[in-house]
């Protein structure tokens, strides 16, 4: 917990004091280079920058920073990327902006176009009808299937398309008839099953509702597991044992007999050693040393993660890691954070690095910086560069794993929506808790968490902050939140950090409202010693998710 501990305190530093760039690598020529790229003038940049995110050229450290964090150019491949992004055609994306007297060209970067539509573009009542007289459901049961199935509402949905997208198809008798068939299933078997689980078909308003239920109500036939692993040499406690040690699962919850042998890798053979002997960047000749010192040998490994975990937990784990894991316990406990929901936003990092394998590569450069603090003692200094990176370092994350944060102040019981900008410009909680809550792309509920008022000063304020005395700046700057990269092969993701609001002078006020769907929000206009509360909740269920991988190396690349 020591070096997360640190973490966050390099971060509420880093956005007290504003960023501190070394200005180092900045070249003139590259600069040049990019205005010609994107037909702009060095004024023309220079005021987008001022205007547009109140940032100069010194706040980028080079010019390829700069370049990441204004992200693509809107061209005509971009715009249909937004146009998939929000499964609008380009007649109505037109239409919406011709509404407010713009034009897609407006926009320069991919980023400005993203956000000003996810301000302007919202469902209207009589495209709610007619999707509504189209699925054959109420608005209420709609709101209600929402709300029960992913604790969401529909006020996410920029339009009707993304609405449709995430649903999926409305459940039929067709539809259904052939999924049974696919699961081999009679209808007396779905009723059992039902039964079984206390369900009722009535509850199933979706094709992918029900998909997911029959799935995950699957379990691995038993004459089936035990011939498997007797052609492998394994037995039942071995197999339980490995699945918890490393993917702290249980064989019930593994579905099929598929999914198991994808938790267990493919057999080891001599690419599966080699592979791994370039990973971890080590010899057949210290590998070997490794298996001696604990009494092992190649042969007693069997399958992929079997040996990888062996090898990670030789090279990386120690006691410490133990202690980190109980500490975080006592402080998810004390903001409310379940097991189910870590679980949850582990598998979501899991099911992330299956569609993109190099992104384990993104933890491991993650576990790498946080040991640089690992052995700092409160109130040692840290260099200006590692302040700047812990800075920016969550919204990266946040982005790479496709997770959006909604922040509320909550007072009384009454929850207030705080923008992502809001929150860079809140100054204090007052009487207010901030709850956060993580959800994936697809609206689906993560994990939900509170910072008390109380619990904010006596853990991060009253333990660590008074160790720190932060140098007094005037009118400092935001730091830049990192953006995507401009390769578009790969559609950016929505982002989980709002765009300044046009509006200039409301948005510097302390009571400020988002324009955001219908909702309102105001800030509670308070004094007190400034502090930011930008990334507290999730980074560190970032730094402590990415370890907890780490640690038991469940997947690489």
């Amino acid at each position: 917990m020591k070096y997360l501990k640190t973490l966050m305190v390099a971060i509420i530093i880093t956005l007290l004091i504003g960023p501190i760039h070394t200005y180092a690598d900045w070249k003139p020529a590259e600069l040049q280079s990019y205005l010609t790229s994107i037909n702009w003038t060095e004024k023309q940049l220079e005021n987008y920058l001022a205007n547009e995110w109140e940032l100069e050229f010194r706040d980028f450290d080079s010019v390829d920073e700069m370049i990441d964090f204004l992200g693509p150019i809107m061209d005509e491949e971009m715009l249909e990327v937004i146009l998939d992004d929000y499964f609008i055609s380009k007649e109505q994306l037109i239409h919406s902006l011709n509404q407010h007297q713009k034009k897609w060209q407006d926009f320069k970067f991919y980023d400005d176009l993203f956000m000003y539509l996810d301000e302007i573009l919202s469902i209207s009542a009589q495209e709610l009808t007619q999707y509504l007289n189209t699925i054959g459901l109420t608005e209420k049961q709609l709101k209600d299937y929402l709300e029960e199935e992913y604790s969401f509402n529909l006020s996410f949905f920029s339009t009707i398309g993304q609405l449709s997208n995430f649903l999926g198809d409305v459940l039929t008798d067709d539809s259904l008839n052939e999924l049974l068939n696919d699961f081999g299933m009679t209808f007396e078997d779905l009723n059992s099953l039902l039964e079984k689980h206390q369900r009722s078909l009535d509850e199933f308003l979706f094709y992918d509702q029900i998909f997911d239920f029959l799935y995950y109500s699957q379990t691995i036939d038993e004459a089936e597991l035990e011939a498997f692993l007797e052609s492998v040499g394994w037995t039942r406690s071995k197999l339980d044992e490995f699945l918890y040690n490393v993917w702290y699962l249980e064989l019930f919850e593994i579905p099929t007999l598929e999914e198991l042998m994808f938790y267990l890798g493919p057999p080891i053979d001599q690419d599966v050693i080699s592979e791994l002997l370039e990973e971890y960047e080590i010899t057949l000749d210290e590998l070997h040393q490794l298996l001696k010192e604990a009494n092992l040998s190649l042969d007693d490994f069997t399958f992929y993660y079997e040996l990888d975990d062996f090898i990670y937990s030789s090279l990386y784990y120690d006691d410490e890691d133990i202690e980190i894991d109980e500490e975080l316990k006592k402080l998810f406990d004390e903001i409310g954070l379940t097991e189910e929901e870590f679980e949850r936003i582990i598998m979501h990092i899991l099911a992330q690095i299956e569609e993109d394998p190099s992104l384990i590569d993104a933890l491991f450069e993650l576990e790498e910086f946080l040991y640089l603090f690992e052995d700092m003692e409160d109130g040692e200094k840290f260099d200006k560069e590692e302040l700047i990176e812990l800075a920016l370092i969550s919204k990266e994350y946040m982005d790479l794993f496709k997770i959006k944060a909604e922040f509320l102040l909550v007072k009384d019981g009454v929850e207030t929506p705080l923008s992502f900008f809001n929150l860079l410009n809140l100054t204090s909680l007052g009487e207010h808790d901030l709850l956060i809550k993580l959800y994936d792309f697809d609206g689906q509920l993560l994990a939900d968490f509170i910072f008390t008022t109380e619990l904010l000063n006596r853990w991060f304020f009253g333990e660590v902050i008074d160790h720190i005395t932060p140098p007094v700046v005037k009118d400092p700057r935001p730091v830049p939140p990192p953006k995507g990269g401009t390769n578009i092969e790969t559609p950016k993701p929505k982002p989980a950090v709002e765009k300044p609001s046009l509006d200039k002078e409301k948005m510097a006020s302390d009571k400020q409202e988002s324009t955001q769907g219908q909702v309102k929000q105001k800030l509670p206009n308070t004094a007190t010693e400034s502090y930011n509360l930008l990334v507290i909740g999730f980074v560190l269920l970032f730094a402590a998710g990415g370890l907890f991988l780490l640690q038991k190396r469940r997947l690489n690349s």
